[in-house]
C-alpha cells in the first residue's frame, strides 16, 4: 500500500521536498492513534496524517454527542457550540491539545490534513477545532470518513474546505446509523465537497448530497444480508481499506479526464 500512496501522491503533487525535515511522528496509545506532523519552512506549508484504529466498532458504538464551545474574540458575542460525536471528538482534542501546547504547527503556514477511517474523522473535527483558532486551513482530505456532527454542526462547516473521498460500497461513511436514540439530539451528517467512487468512474459534489443511497447505514446493512456477508460487517471489509480507495483513485484517473486530478490538487 505504501508503494500505492507514494505513486498517487507523486502523481497529484501532494509529496513536498526534503519530507525528513521537521518530520515528527507521535503515538496516543490511549486513542490508539498516530499522527505524522510535516513542515515545510522554505514553502512556508504543512501536513499533518492521521492513522486510526483497526478497531473502529468501539469507537461507533459510543455514538453520544458531546459538546463543545468554541472561545469567541467578541466579548458581547455567544460562544459557537457544536456537538460532536463523543468518541471522536476525545480522539481528536489530545492531538489539538499536543499541537496548541507544544506549538508543532505555525497558524500562518497553509495547513494540509488528512486521514482514512477513523483517523479521517479525527482529521475533519481537528481541521474545525484549527480553523476557529485561526489556522491557515489550505484542504482537508479524508478517505472513508464516518460522520462526526450533527445536521446543525454541518450546516455551519459546509463551505469549509474539506474533501471527503468515499467508495460507494463502503458502509463506514455512513455511520454512525442514525437511530431513535440520537435523532431526538439530531442525526449525524455530513458535509462539505465528497468524491464518491465507483467502479470506473466518479461523481463530484461540490456540497453533500444528504440523501443518496451511500449515506444510509440501513441500505448498506440490507445489501451486506442480502449478499450474505453480514460475518464481515462493518469494518472488515475490502471496500473500506485504504488499498481499496488508492486503486479505486488511480484507476479512475487513468480511465477519466483531468477533472479529478485537479480536484485532488486544489
Amino acid at each position: 500500500m505504501s508503494d500505492l500512496g507514494l505513486y498517487l501522491s507523486q502523481s497529484i503533487d501532494w509529496l513536498s521536498p526534503n519530507l525528513t525535515v521537521n518530520l515528527q511522528i507521535k503515538n496516543f496509545p490511549k486513542s490508539q492513534i498516530n499522527t505524522i506532523i510535516k513542515v515545510d519552512e522554505n514553502n512556508q506549508c504543512q501536513w499533518i496524517a492521521i492513522r486510526g484504529t483497526d478497531n473502529l466498532e468501539n469507537w461507533i458504538l459510543d455514538f453520544d454527542y458531546i459538546e463543545h464551545r468554541f472561545d469567541t474574540r467578541e466579548p458581547n458575542k455567544d460562544p459557537l457550540i457544536m456537538n460532536f460525536h463523543s468518541g471522536f471528538y476525545k480522539g481528536t482534542i489530545g492531538i489539538y491539545e499536543d499541537i496548541i501546547s507544544n506549538q508543532n504547527l505555525s497558524p500562518s503556514y497553509a495547513t494540509h490534513i488528512t486521514g482514512h477511517s477513523l483517523g479521517g474523522a479525527v482529521a475533519a473535527i481537528l481541521m474545525i477545532l484549527l480553523y476557529h483558532d485561526g489556522y491557515s486551513i489550505d484542504q482537508c482530505v479524508t478517505f472513508g470518513q464516518p460522520k462526526v456532527t450533527d445536521a446543525k454542526g454541518a450546516k455551519r462547516c459546509e463551505d469549509l474546505p474539506l474533501l471527503r473521498i468515499i467508495d460507494e460500497k463502503d458502509i463506514v461513511p455512513s455511520l454512525p446509523p442514525n437511530t431513535l436514540l440520537n435523532l431526538t439530539k439530531g442525526k449525524y451528517e455530513h458535509f462539505a465537497s465528497e468524491i464518491i467512487l465507483h467502479s470506473g468512474y466518479y461523481d463530484y459534489h461540490l456540497h453533500h448530497q444528504a440523501f443518496r443511497a451511500t449515506d444510509s447505514f440501513w441500505s448498506h446493512l440490507w445489501q451486506a444480508i442480502s449478499l450474505d456477508d453480514v460475518s464481515s460487517f462493518p469494518s472488515n471489509i475490502e471496500d473500506h481499506y485504504m488499498s481499496n480507495y488508492l486503486l479505486n483513485l488511480l484507476s479512475n484517473m487513468e480511465n477519466s479526464d483531468f477533472q479529478l486530478k485537479s480536484i485532488l490538487e486544489k
